[in-house]
């Protein structure tokens, strides 16, 4: 969640609703903390680093065949087509 959005308290209603959703499953994000930050500090050596550190997170995430992941919401469709395309993550925004 952006900090505009959560300063608002109308826009965080509807993500409480659905994340209270029975078929929602909330992902722990400890192990791929440190694989998405050696990617960073890697990548900040060489280029500027095309995702955040947040980004890569959910990246390892995404990439990970173990996780079962149907869809993804993100206002950044784009970081994130290439991924979801491979496993058939459907992106939401």
């Amino acid at each position: 969640f952006r900090t505009r959005m959560v300063r608002q308290r109308p826009n965080i209603q509807p993500f409480e609703q659905m994340l209270g959703r029975p078929e929602i499953t909330l992902l722990d994000d400890a192990p791929y903390r440190e694989r998405a930050l050696e990617i960073l500090t890697s990548n900040m050596k060489r280029q500027h680093p095309k995702f955040s550190l947040v980004d890569l997170i959910l990246r390892e995430m995404l990439s990970d065949i173990n996780l079962k992941i149907d869809g993804l919401l993100t206002f950044n469709r784009i970081d994130f087509e290439d991924i979801c395309a491979l496993r058939g993550i459907e992106i939401f925004d």
